[in-house]
């Protein structure tokens, strides 16, 4: 028998036994490419979900926000995906810069101060050979995660609308000083961090303004002479006036006509009420404050008059670059009496709209609301929102053909916030309310409303 004879056949059992081998290698091949663009698709997935996670300021000590975060994480895993059996899990971390080693050592070199988002998935998928090989699992499963770091990319115009009213006087748990002091330290920290920017952008520069209120507001610019003693020919000295920029109508909550009234006129020049003691009309006049202490005959407009002019000390800073005099002027302040977010809502408004009507302003227009306490008469302030003021407020202040939008928060502190002030919360939205439990938390808030636009995306790991 020859050599080819006894050969014969033996290639066609060597292939008959390849082909188990073969064919593995063929599955293995298809679903490990499969596999790889799962992985892919997943990263791609947690970037585009970072990003969008980041752009809504998610709080992740918050149980409701973070269920709306993972829901919009999942649509987006959903949507990128392909074959997929189920998400396995999503994880979701926010830190702060003191938080992240990175950016502590970046801050220390001058840098700038950022927040990241980490966004973590693992999602189950099924090979495409399910099956062929009953040494391979039916499904297999990939994971990965992306981060977004937040700077602050453009210049901002920010509006601390300072609650001083007399409760800010008091120590708190949430830092080492009256809370007024911790609440000086917070915003000196925040000026500090917007003059890093300004410092690289000569000609596009943050500003700033500082507006305080109790049941009033005292603008800059108006002035009397007073008696220190409250009597008649004694010394006297330079005092600020207090304005009210609510139409009154004889008791404590505003009607709802009057309500209408404000929110019509809010922005005109030279409509709201000085505070003469003992009267309660309302003025369409831009006159100097007229004060006598001797003709008031209440003792309740007595004690109006002594918390008004006697124990409180503030009046507003308009919109500047000077963040070092700004800082030396609001450490001058003393705060007293009631509360009316309103009051100040409605005067930083007022300085807002001189700005951009000057053609001033920046593109980032954010107002901010600080506050440790429920207004004195919550039901104006539902009322003058019911009446339309915060939308007219948000519209004036900002320009849909240039997409540019105002922003009204407001961030409460030492106090319930998400169970009082039901009309302010109305007002700025509920998406824009932020609970802060200490003086860091406050800074780190108004670092992230600052930082709102989407981050600069960071290398996946």
């Amino acid at each position: 028998m020859t050599r080819y004879a006894r050969q014969k056949g033996t290639a066609t059992i060597l292939f008959a036994i390849l082909i188990p081998a073969l064919f593995g290698m063929f599955v293995l091949g298809i679903d490990g490419v499969k596999a790889l663009q799962d992985k892919a698709r997943l990263l791609d997935a947690t970037e585009a979900a970072s990003l969008a996670v980041s752009a809504r300021t998610v709080d992740v000590d918050d149980s409701t926000d973070l269920e709306l975060a993972e829901t919009l994480v999942n649509e987006y895993l959903l949507e990128y995906m392909r074959d997929i059996v189920k998400i396995e899990s999503t994880n979701i971390i926010k830190k702060h810069c003191d938080q992240i080693p990175e950016c502590l050592a970046n801050l220390q070199q001058g840098g700038h101060r950022y927040f990241q988002y980490q966004v973590i998935a693992q999602t189950q998928h099924q090979p495409w050979f399910i099956g062929g090989l009953q040494t391979l699992p039916e499904t297999y499963s990939v994971a990965g995660r992306s981060f977004v770091n937040k700077y602050q990319n453009r210049a901002i115009d920010v509006a601390f609308i300072a609650d001083f009213s007399g409760s800010m006087q008091d120590e708190w748990t949430g830092g080492s000083k009256e809370k007024y002091q911790d609440l000086f330290d917070v915003v000196s920290e925040v000026m500090a961090e917007l003059q890093k920017y300004n410092d690289l952008e000569a000609d596009d520069t943050n500003h700033v303004a500082f507006i305080p209120y109790n049941r009033y507001t005292s603008p800059a610019e108006e002035t009397f002479s007073y008696p220190k003693d409250g009597k008649s020919g004694n010394d006297e000295e330079m005092r600020r006036c207090y304005m009210s920029y609510v139409v009154p109508n004889g008791s404590s909550t505003i009607t709802i006509s009057n309500a209408t009234k404000t929110a019509n006129n809010w922005d005109e020049p030279n409509y709201f009420r000085q505070i003469e003691l003992g009267k309660d009309d309302f003025k369409d006049t831009a006159g100097g404050c007229r004060l006598n202490y001797e003709s008031i005959s209440s003792s309740s407009s007595k004690t109006n008059y002594q918390n008004l002019y006697l124990k409180s000390k503030f009046w507003d800073i308009p919109f500047t670059d000077n963040f070092k005099q700004v800082e030396g002027t609001i450490r001058t302040f003393d705060p007293w009496y009631g509360t009316s977010s309103y009051q100040g809502l409605i005067r930083a408004a007022r300085l807002f709209k001189e700005r951009v009507d000057a053609n001033k302003a920046n593109d980032q227009r954010l107002l901010i609301i600080l506050s440790d306490g429920q207004d004195n008469y919550p039901t104006t302030m539902t009322r003058l929102n019911d009446a339309g003021l915060c939308d007219e407020i948000r519209g004036a202040l900002s320009d849909p053909q240039k997409e540019i939008e105002a922003k009204i928060a407001l961030i409460g502190f030492d106090y319930k916030v998400d169970s009082t002030n039901p009309g302010l919360r109305a007002c700025v939205g509920e998406d824009n309310v932020y609970k802060a439990n200490n003086r860091d938390e406050i800074l780190n808030t108004i670092l992230e409303l600052i930082t709102e636009e989407i981050g600069r995306l960071s290398p996946s790991t």
